[in-house]
């Protein structure tokens, strides 16, 4: 039989209160089973207690209070220190309390249970007081009781669940939904199901198995086991076969809850909606209609019987009453819900003057629409400084409430940094704190906001735009308020986000954790007043869109499609003017060789409104590209929002226009070319000069011809004349800016044969690359970009073969390079050896191939390829290998084929007997070779290819040992790269580099290199990343124009050690410092004035300079 719990009230100065819980303490300790809790010292347990202290000395008691209130057992005691009762009355919170406490003492049904003992009144009779409450803490035989009724009925309903009918069991705390979850998992136990047990804390589900072992007996719980939730979705397979439980649902993210229903088979939740969760009825509300898109069946059922105390228990009438748990909105009939979306208005409601009744209202409507609204909550809106209540009215009814506050910048300076640092926090600064610390703005923390903190409307009056109009003219009066912006931060769904961005807010960071109240992350938006707020916003959007990406695809990998939809047109993300979204979708590139260009594309389709039209697959996998989810490339390739956001504008390109004469040969050539294509959507060719950096772009489509150079040039560009036709195949073609504006505008009109007025059509400035990449120049390309200046054409040749018969058979004829993948599948399913023999037959179609590159990753083929493959005679081929080979296989294909370029990893030889290697490494001189990629190499490997490799042009070694380049090849080299090179001394690695003096690109990564030295006369590109002991001084002199006097392009990035270097080269262009968190604005000062410097992790640089060519597109 359960008891009543008790109260003892200690009202009193502190330290009396604790003089006299401390010899009740003392008193207490001869009942050794009683379990006792010190809350005024430490935070709740989610056990069962027999007797708890409480102090409301202490701040924010409220939440520990609504805690230990349902945590307390019958027959249990609370001891509640309390200021002097009439010191207290006169705070607004303590009046609210003196007066429940009040009415307790004057209830005949629970006077007995409440004993007052005040300090004015001497000390208490101390024995007499502990002896009147041991009284009430009878021992409860707990393996005796049996389910009351309401828990027998639902024990009924639990073991009927089905695997689409999963079941929500809620109720207040001490309703005996724990000891319900054993009670049936030992009937299902009995049964032989197998049960698996989680919760966001393992503590909370100690009453669970407690349950079922007291039911079922001691041992008998081997099938039932807690797994924590983060490996709950890696065992999907375990989740089908079991019977899961969920213990405090509403702790849980929806998003996670949601996966578990939609992976589980028979699935039992259980959440408190009040106590020390505070999740209230908005959990209800809020996230059961997500659960249900989850899981149409599932079932919901309420616990309402008290089962640790009896009812009538002053403690729980003392909870109910001043934590609000009973406050509601105004009920509001259907007649008057028109004519109060009407006539309601927003007014200003002071706090100080709330009734109670006014109070309740208010607060339920909190209570509804935000589940995670704690009693302290409550406590901060009624007291802090600079909280402003706006409620919308209507008839004295209170029907919409926003609640915002005050924020004062951070003036502490040393606090300011370390908030910035992350080293402190400042909880009433939400927006600073969260700018500051988490977005990595020092300067946001200085600034003066007004946080919008709460925002409800009444369910009834959902679809009348009320909840708008409440927004709209609460920011009015907000934006009124002395401040730099008007903040707010809250659950990434679309519709909010959508909401707060027509207000005119912007987006300047999103939380890389979920929630733990929304399940979702948080959105924080800035609605700038002042130029300094409108700074601090373009600053945070810029650095948001240049992580967007990787953020997707990390932290917020889970959020929901229509949020990042929401997001990244909320961002200014710039499109690419790479060319690897299209070689991805019309050729054969893999997905991670174009990955970066290509989210930056699907972004830019998902921001556009057309994406809306996307069937629900196809915007699943561009979504599943931006979060790094599986997905299928070919699916993607093909996908119609990939291929129609492809780029079509020049303005997207920042690029700038020059126009040229084409020739008269160039225009009869394209006379024919126009009309024969004119029924074709789209078909391009873009031509890359050898410095990519001239381009010329031709698109022919639909009912117009349109072409245009456009290039990147400097002052001092070359003019030349028009080519003769006779150059046409050459290799090598001039370029001419001769002739201008006038001939090719008058050539374009030519080419409109059903052009309307003078409308054109989009430019088309694209690059396609196809299965095969080809470097051809036939006849009619030829004469078409005879004025170009290229060496290498790229075309998608299935559009080309599909089209035009002629064109076909001349590809096929003049197709001089083939690029073949070992995962291509280029025989479908078949064997590797079939799949050898159709690439012969391709190669014999094709007599005049001249370049065989292939990418290696199967040994079982290229063991197979070795013996099979056939190419004709002077065929150069690149090869690069993915896995180990021997050097036997090594020197048979530099036997077979004349091999030009090698990335490979060789296998160190086997010993035999003794020691030493089964046969040397003697093989035949290579003069093909021209670039060469060792990777996990001894020094001996090393050796045995310099010694067969007289040719190589360039060099790259990884991983391995390298201790000198022979002079043969050193004097050779016109490109270097040590990457993870250990072994060598700054002196020796110097020594090393000062043999090659006609490199022209130098890379070093991962060197252990403090100071080296070399002068290279014709270096242009120099790249020494991740090399954190590099000095200043050695940075100093590799950049000094007197050692290294043609440098163009440096990139020192990831070298932490650098602090302040000086750069002082007349020559260099770009420089990159990325990630040199010591660096000063001094390097910045010292560089050229016309060196672009791009660096990122440190924020003492006052400006950056983008520039392109002789011209500089703005600073930043």
């Amino acid at each position: 039989m359960l008891v009543q719990r008790r109260l003892v009230l200690l009202a009193g100065e502190a330290p009396w209160a604790e003089r006299v819980t401390s010899a009740a303490l003392a008193a207490w300790q001869t009942r050794g089973r009683a379990r006792l809790l010190r809350a005024d010292l430490r935070d709740p347990p989610v056990k069962e207690l027999d007797l708890v202290v409480l102090t409301a000395h202490r701040r924010r008691f409220l939440d520990t209070f609504g805690a230990v209130s349902g945590a307390l057992k019958g027959g249990g005691v609370l001891l509640f220190h309390t200021p002097p009762l009439d010191t207290w009355r006169k705070e607004r919170l303590g009046a609210r309390w003196c007066k429940l406490l009040d009415s307790l003492c004057n209830d005949p049904r629970t006077a007995e249970l409440v004993t007052v003992c005040r300090e004015e009144d001497g000390e208490p009779q101390l024995q007499g007081l502990m002896d009147a409450v041991n009284s009430f803490q009878a021992d409860i035989d707990r393996n005796s009781m049996m389910p009351n009724q309401e828990q027998a009925a639902l024990l009924q309903t639990i073991l009927k669940i089905k695997s689409s009918r999963p079941l929500l069991i809620f109720g207040r705390r001490g309703r005996g939904k724990s000891a319900l979850l054993g009670m049936a998992a030992a009937v299902l136990l009995q049964k032989g199901c197998r049960i698996i047990v989680t919760s966001p804390s393992k503590d909370a589900t100690s009453q669970v198995f407690w349950a079922a072992e007291t039911f079922l007996g001691a041992g008998q719980l081997k099938r039932m086991e807690f797994i924590e939730p983060k490996r709950l979705l890696t065992r999907r397979h375990l989740l089908k076969e079991s019977f899961l439980i969920i213990d405090e649902a509403a702790g849980f993210p929806v998003n996670f809850t949601s996966e578990l229903l939609e992976a589980a088979g028979r699935v039992l939740l259980a959440t408190t909606l009040d106590g020390y969760e505070g999740s209230g009825n908005g959990f209800l509300v809020r996230a059961v209609p997500r659960l249900r898109q989850a899981r149409p069946g599932l079932q919901m059922q309420q616990l309402s019987s008290a089962w640790r105390w009896t009812e009538g228990c002053p403690l729980e009438a003392l909870s109910r009453s001043a934590l609000l748990l009973d406050a509601a909105p105004v009920t509001l009939e259907m007649g008057e819900r028109d004519r109060v979306a009407q006539h309601a208005q927003v007014e200003k409601v002071d706090r100080q003057r709330f009734t109670d009744e006014e109070l309740k209202e208010l607060y339920g409507l909190l209570r509804i629409g935000h589940y995670k609204t704690k009693p302290s909550d409550l406590e901060t809106f009624l007291d802090a400084k600079g909280i402003i209540w706006l409620s919308l009215k209507h008839e004295n009814k209170h029907v919409g409430i926003t609640i915002s506050g005050i924020e004062e910048p951070v003036e502490d300076v040393e606090k300011a940094h370390g908030l910035w640092l992350g080293r402190c926090q400042v909880p009433q600064n939400l927006t600073a704190q969260t700018l500051s610390r988490d977005a990595g703005s020092l300067e946001a923390s200085q600034l003066r906001y007004c946080r919008m903190m709460r925002w409800r409307l009444h369910p009834a009056l959902r679809g009348y735009g009320l909840g708008e109009r409440l927004l709209e003219q609460s920011l009015v009066h907000l934006k009124s308020q002395e401040v730099d912006a008007v903040a707010a931060h809250f659950g990434a769904t679309s519709w909010l986000m959508k909401l707060w961005l027509r207000q005119g807010a912007q987006i300047v960071f999103v939380s890389h954790g979920c929630d733990p109240s929304s399940g979702q992350h948080s959105i924080s938006v800035l609605i700038p007043r002042t130029e300094a707020a409108r700074q601090l916003v373009k600053c945070l959007q810029k650095q948001l869109a240049m992580q967007i990406f990787e953020l997707l695809a990390g932290p917020l990998a889970d959020m929901e499609k229509d949020a990042v939809k929401e997001l990244l047109k909320a961002l200014p993300i710039p499109l690419t003017s790479s060319s690897d979204p299209w070689s991805f979708a019309f050729g054969a590139r893999r997905l991670s060789h174009c990955k970066a260009a290509l989210r930056r594309l699907v972004a830019r389709a998902l921001q556009c409104d057309r994406t809306r039209q996307l069937p629900s697959k196809e915007e699943q996998l561009l979504l599943s590209l931006l979060q790094e989810k599986p997905l299928i490339e070919n699916h993607l390739r093909k996908a119609r929002a990939l291929t129609s956001h492809l780029p079509t504008t020049l303005s997207c390109m920042n690029l700038s226009l020059r126009h040229c004469s084409l020739g008269r040969d160039g225009e009869q050539a394209l006379r024919p070319l126009a009309r024969r294509w004119n029924a074709v959507p789209h078909s391009w060719v873009r031509i890359y000069e050898k410095t990519a950096v001239s381009v010329v772009s031709a698109s022919i489509g639909g009912r117009a011809f349109d072409i245009a150079v456009s290039g990147i040039f400097g002052t001092d560009s070359e003019k030349g004349r028009i080519p003769k036709r006779k150059m046409c195949k050459a290799s090598k073609v001039a370029f001419s800016n001769s002739g201008a504006h006038k001939k090719i505008s008058k050539m374009m009109l030519n080419f409109r044969p059903g052009a309307v007025g003078s409308t054109s059509s989009p430019w088309s400035f694209l690059d396609l690359t196809s299965p095969i990449r080809s470097q051809i120049l036939f006849n009619l390309v030829g004469d078409l970009l005879c004025y170009s200046g290229a060496n290498e054409v790229n075309i998608q040749l299935s559009i080309v073969r599909s089209t035009c018969r002629e064109l076909r058979d001349q590809i096929d004829e003049e197709c001089l390079t083939f690029n073949y993948d070992d995962n291509c599948g280029l025989g479908g399913n078949a064997r590797d050896r079939d799949e050898i023999i159709l690439l012969n037959d391709w190669i014999k179609r094709h007599p005049r191939l001249k370049y065989f590159e292939c990418m290696i990753r199967n040994a079982a083929k290229f063991r197979v390829m070795l013996e099979e493959l056939q190419l004709p005679a002077n065929t150069r081929c690149s090869f690069v290998f993915e896995f180990k080979v021997s050097s036997h296989e090594v020197e048979q294909l530099l036997r077979r084929f004349c091999v030009r370029k090698l990335s490979v990893m060789p296998e160190e030889e086997k010993e035999v007997s003794g020691g030493y290697p089964n046969r040397p490494l003697t093989w035949k001189v290579t003069p093909s070779l021209q670039v060469l990629c060792l990777r996990s190499c001894s020094e001996e490997i090393v050796k045995s290819f310099f010694s067969v490799s007289p040719k190589l042009r360039r060099l790259q070694v990884v991983d391995s040992k390298i201790q000198s380049i022979p002079s043969n090849i050193s004097q050779n080299l016109t490109s270097l790269s040590l990457t993870g090179i250990t072994n060598l001394p700054d002196e020796q690695l110097s020594k090393l580099l000062m043999a090659c003096q006609n490199l022209r690109s130098l890379y070093i990564a991962k060197c252990h290199i403090s100071h080296i030295s070399f002068a290279l006369p014709q270096l242009e590109l120099l790249s020494v990343t991740h090399c954190r002991q590099l000095t200043d001084q050695c940075a100093t002199e590799i950049l000094s124009p007197a050692n290294n006097p043609c440098l163009r392009f440096v990139d020192l990035s990831e070298c932490r050690s650098l602090t302040a270097p000086t750069v002082e080269h007349p020559e260099l262009e770009v420089a990159w410092l990325m990630n040199c968190p010591q660096l000063t604005g001094q390097v910045g000062r010292s560089a050229a004035r016309d060196t672009t410097i791009f660096f990122s992790g440190f924020w003492m640089f006052p400006t950056v300079g983008i520039r392109c060519g002789d011209s500089c597109l703005g600073d930043h």
